[in-house]
C-alpha cells in the first residue's frame, strides 16, 4: 500500500521533473519521450533516488504507459497502415521466425 502523503510528494517531483525536461527538450528540438526516460533515470532510486518506492514507481509505470499508448491512438491512420501493412506483416512475421530459429539454437549450445 502506498503513503498518500509519500505519493502526493513524488507526484510532485514527477510532474516538476517532466515539466522541466518538456520544456527543456522541446527549446533543442528533441523527442520528449527521450527526455522522460532521461529525468526518470535521473530521478529513480538509483540516481539521485528522490523517488525510492517501489509500488509508487510502478504505478507512475503503468500510468506512463497507458497515455503513451492514448497518443500513439490518436495519432493512427489506417490509410497508412494499408499502404505498408503487406511490407510490415511480412517482414514482421519473418523476423519472429527469425529470433525463434536464433533462440532454439542458442538454447541448443
Amino acid at each position: 500500500m502506498v503513503d498518500q502523503a509519500v505519493f502526493i510528494q513524488d507526484f510532485a517531483v514527477v510532474l516538476t521533473f517532466a515539466f522541466i525536461i518538456t520544456v527543456l527538450f522541446s527549446r533543442i528540438h528533441q523527442p520528449v519521450v527521450l527526455g522522460y526516460l532521461l529525468a526518470g533515470s535521473i530521478i529513480g532510486p538509483f540516481a539521485l533516488g528522490l523517488v525510492v518506492n517501489i509500488d509508487t514507481i510502478n504505478i507512475f509505470a503503468e500510468l506512463g504507459i497507458i497515455l503513451l499508448m492514448f497518443s500513439i491512438g490518436l495519432d493512427f491512420n489506417f490509410n497508412k497502415l494499408k499502404r505498408v501493412g503487406g511490407v510490415a506483416l511480412s517482414l514482421g512475421i519473418l523476423e519472429m521466425g527469425l529470433i525463434l530459429a536464433l533462440g532454439n539454437a542458442a538454447g541448443r549450445f
